[in-house]
Parts: structure tokens; C-alpha cells; sequence
């Protein structure tokens, strides 16, 4: 299996003689200097430079590295890359700094080839996009079971799909919505679940501790999962959740491994989180409210750290935060933790 650049030769030599044999030949013109001009024959009076197209070393290199391409036995992108890259090498210490066109086509092919590995990996992520809530709502029945009262806050697109998909399997179960003030996006919500047949009662947000002791387990959206396994989810959910921590009720937080996110909750702290207009929480109109020295805040998101979620359900599987830089490693290169920095 070919894995190093400089074993090219060898493999050559062992599974492919006559494509070595035409790669020899061609690298003698290049020695001798058939293509470039310069003759370096025995008999000949010292080296002459001749006119000559210089497309032509580009379009004999093409056509051997098509040669080598088609009739040679490489099994993956990384072995290809590395039988370019080996002939490169072999390319250019014949033709040497006169022909500096046999690098640069071999590096043209190189990237083609690269960013054919690219577009499948984009396909690939694609299509893992398109098939995010199937795949999460395929695992609805493992954690939503007939009878339980359900807690969510606010509104998601992920949660109100895996919610339905439970329902789809005719299971008979509760679900309690938190209204999610100032944006009331809650009461939505709980009409589009019930209006898929499930029951469901909308409570105010300051009702949730009240009625934590009687829920079965808390789902919860999210915007952002970080490093150390905690969470960027709507604000307000760290109220939920030091709600269920305090009554033992289980958090399980819905997410696509898109939103997996290699940084810590120490860094950036000024940009992990937006900021609104505080005039949806208090009116700057009324004249009964004093506010100096007063600031007022009306942040998007909230952090939830990692201890008080029990389990990530995404569309490769269900993970506990303490199990997220495993994936980590798996979906990002150590170099690219920082590339945006």
C-alpha cells in the first residue's frame, strides 16, 4: 500500500514495470534536455539554448502523470496524493530549476485531487445536515417513554421534531413548555405540539421550580456545545437546569454535531454571547421607574456548565459532556482548533 512519497519508485518497480519504464524514459529527455532546449548529448558543443514552446514539458508532464493515474493501482485520495507527490520529487530532480513547470503542474494536480476529497467531505457533511433531525428523532423512543411529563423552554426546531417523532409512535406522554419570556416563543411552541395530538400545557417561567418535582426529564436545545461539555443554549436554560439539578430530574440536550465547537468557556467570554435591546424587558417609557446607575441587561444566550447536563442525544449517537473531546479530536485537527483566531 503506498504511503510514502518516496517509495514511489519501488512500488513502481514491484506492481507497475512498464509505467516505470515510460517514467524512466521521460525523465532521460528531461536529463539530456530534449524538452527544455538545452542539449546536454554526449558530442554536443557545449549546452545551446534552443526556442521552444514551453507548453510542451507541461503537456508531456500531464500526460504522463494521466498515464500514471489511470493505470496505476491506488486505493484512496491519500495514496494518490502520495504517488504525485513521489513523482513530483522524481519529475523534478530530473528536469532540475529548468523546467520549474513540472512542480507546478504536478502541485496543480495535487490540489485537484485535494479538493476532490474536499467536495466529498462537503457532500458528506451535507448530507449529514439534510438527515440531522431524522437521525436524532430515530432515537426519540430510547429516551421518551409512555406517561412522563417532558419540560422544554421555549422554542426548537430539533426538540419539537423529536417530540412529534415520539408521538409518532403512539406513545401517550405530557409536555410542559416554558413560555420563554420576553419572546413568549414558548406558547408557539406548545400550539404546534398540540396540534399534533400531544397534551401539552404552556407555564410561565416563573413557575418552572414549582413544577420541576413532578417532570421526568428536562429537553433542551442547543446553540453552541463547547470543549469542557458544557452548553450555549437560550437564556434562561441555566435556570431550568439548576432547577432540575436541584429536584434530580435529568437534562438531555438535542444537537446536531455541527454545533460542536472547540473552544472554552474561558475564551472569548466578550463573544460567546449576544446582547439585545433591554427595552423588551423594561419600557424606557415609563415614567414611574427610576433608572439611574442601572444596567440593564438582555443577553441571547446562557451558559450551562458541563455537570449539570446528563447526556447529548446528536445524529451520530448520545454522548455525556464528559465524553465531548473525544469527539472533538475526532472531527477537528489539533492545528484547526485555533485557524479562526
Amino acid at each position: 500500500m503506498l504511503s510514502d512519497p518516496l517509495a514511489v519508485r519501488p512500488w513502481l518497480f514491484k506492481n507497475h514495470p512498464k509505467q516505470l519504464a515510460l517514467l524512466d524514459k521521460f525523465e532521460v529527455e528531461l536529463k539530456l534536455g530534449r524538452l527544455s532546449g538545452v542539449s546536454s548529448e554526449p558530442g554536443a558543443k557545449g549546452e545551446s539554448l534552443k526556442s521552444i514552446d514551453r507548453r510542451t514539458v507541461a503537456f508531456r508532464t500531464v500526460e504522463i502523470l494521466k498515464t500514471m493515474i489511470g493505470s496505476t493501482r491506488w486505493q484512496t485520495p491519500a495514496h494518490l496524493v502520495a504517488l504525485l507527490r513521489g513523482l513530483g520529487r522524481e519529475l523534478h530532480s530530473a528536469g532540475g530549476f529548468r523546467e520549474p513547470a513540472i512542480g507546478n503542474v504536478v502541485r496543480r494536480i495535487i490540489a485537484a485531487v485535494r479538493e476532490e476529497a474536499v467536495m466529498e467531505a462537503i457532500t458528506e457533511f451535507t448530507s449529514d445536515l439534510e438527515d440531522l433531525h431524522k437521525n436524532i428523532n430515530d432515537q426519540a423512543t430510547d429516551h421518551i417513554h409512555a406517561g412522563e411529563i417532558v419540560l422544554t423552554y421555549g422554542r426548537s426546531k430539533t426538540v419539537e421534531s423529536f417530540l412529534k417523532a415520539a408521538a409518532d409512535k403512539r406513545l401517550k406522554f405530557t409536555v410542559v413548555v416554558c413560555e420563554s419570556a420576553p419572546k413568549y416563543e414558548g406558547s408557539e411552541m406548545a400550539k404546534s405540539l398540540a396540534d399534533c395530538g400531544i397534551d401539552t400545557c404552556v407555564i410561565p417561567d416563573s413557575a418552572i421550580f414549582c413544577i420541576m418535582a413532578r417532570v421526568n426529564k428536562v429537553l433542551l436545545p442547543a446553540h453552541a456545545v463547547l470543549a469542557n461539555g458544557g452548553l450555549i443554549a437560550p437564556s434562561g436554560s441555566n435556570m431550568v437546569v439548576l432547577s432540575a439539578s436541584q429536584n434530580s430530574v435529568p437534562v438531555i440536550c438535542l444537537t446536531g454535531m455541527f454545533k460542536l465547537t472547540p473552544i472554552f468557556p474561558h475564551e472569548g467570554q466578550d463573544t460567546l454571547n449576544d446582547m439585545l435591546c433591554p427595552s423588551s424587558v423594561v419600557s424606557m417609557h415609563d415614567k414611574k421607574l427610576t433608572l439611574n446607575n442601572v444596567d440593564l441587561v438582555n443577553p441571547i444566550y446562557d451558559y450551562v456548565r458541563p455537570e449539570l447536563i446528563n447526556l447529548y442525544v446528536t445524529n451520530v449517537g448520545s454522548f455525556q459532556p464528559s465524553y465531548i473531546y473525544r469527539l472533538l479530536a475526532e472531527y477537528y485537527h489539533n492545528d484547526d482548533w485555533s485557524s479562526f483566531e
